[in-house]
């Protein structure tokens, strides 16, 4: 076993004898987590973590604890470190209904908002597309959820080292803070909350992370030029193709009324399109006679 492997037992070791505690305050959970990742992320033996997490998941008290101590972990790997925009409101909101991710995907304070250009492409990633990152949460709204934990819980974990208790934040602290490896996590995060707070400011994403994102504008700038000398295509728009997976094969019986009256729009679209195949026109025909 590897220094950091011994490392992260270790703060493994302090995240669970404290579970009492973590289970109430996710977002001091997550907190903790993110020193796991940081050194997963400093290991160049690439350790085998996952199954360390999941081992010490098994030990809790019950399985939905492993299930929230793996998904606290997954958020700092999942967002890179990344936190909801302190200074973006609607980010921060839980329970977003459909008109709320058709307002905030776009936004370019948004990371992927040049994925969600129309109302459309949001109502169809979400409802239609599988594997894309986001579920339904126990209130019937759909949620990011890499995992099988509605994200919002974990909002705020980067700023939350103030707020934990002070004998566990020392012990979680202790695990590495003795090695070699205290300047190297002290580092990647200072960079990380850097890029953060810079983001957070209003400045892109792109340019924040990508050294070269001035250059491809000014590239992405002539093909535009380009293409408007060309004839333009006609492209015809429809929905991707649902299966079970598919968050309108999934939507809950409680779901938030804005996603059924979408669903029933994208079930009826599905069955009249030809060009759907017929697994999905069948599931688009049960959405609509467990929903109309």
């Amino acid at each position: 076993m590897s220094l950091i492997e011994k490392i992260n037992q270790n703060l493994l070791e302090v995240v669970t004898a404290n579970f009492e505690y973590f289970r109430s305050r996710p977002v001091h959970l997550a907190w903790a987590m993110r020193f796991y990742e940081v050194l997963v992320r400093l290991d160049k033996n690439n350790g085998d973590y996952k199954d360390m997490v999941i081992s010490s998941g098994d030990k809790l008290p019950s399985e939905e604890d492993g299930k929230l101590l793996y998904d606290a972990w997954g958020h700092s790997l999942h967002h890179d470190f990344f936190d909801t925009n302190p200074n973006w409101p609607l980010n921060l909101k839980p329970n977003k209904t459909l008109d709320d991710w058709i307002e905030l995907l776009p936004d370019k304070r948004h990371r992927w908002h040049l994925i969600y250009s129309t109302p459309f492409s949001v109502k169809n990633h979400l409802l239609c597309v599988t594997g894309n990152g986001y579920g339904w949460n126990s209130h019937g709204f759909i949620a990011e959820m890499p995992g099988e934990t509605d994200s919002i819980i974990f909002s705020g974990y980067t700023r939350a080292e103030g707020k934990i208790r002070a004998d566990i934040k020392e012990k979680i602290r202790n695990c590495f803070s003795n090695s070699n490896l205290k300047s190297g996590v002290e580092e990647y995060l200072k960079g990380v909350e850097s890029n953060a707070n810079r983001i957070y400011a209003g400045e892109d994403w792109d340019a924040v992370l990508d050294p070269r994102f001035f250059e491809l504008r000014e590239l992405s700038a002539e093909l535009k030029k380009e293409l408007k000398k060309k004839k333009p295509e006609i492209i015809k728009y429809g929905y991707s193709s649902i299966s079970h997976y598919s968050g309108l094969s999934t939507m809950p019986s409680n779901a938030h009324e804005s996603y059924i009256h979408a669903g029933e729009e994208i079930a009826k679209n599905i069955i009249s399109d030809k060009e759907q195949h017929k697994g999905s026109r069948a599931l688009a025909q049960k959405f609509l006679k467990k929903f109309m």
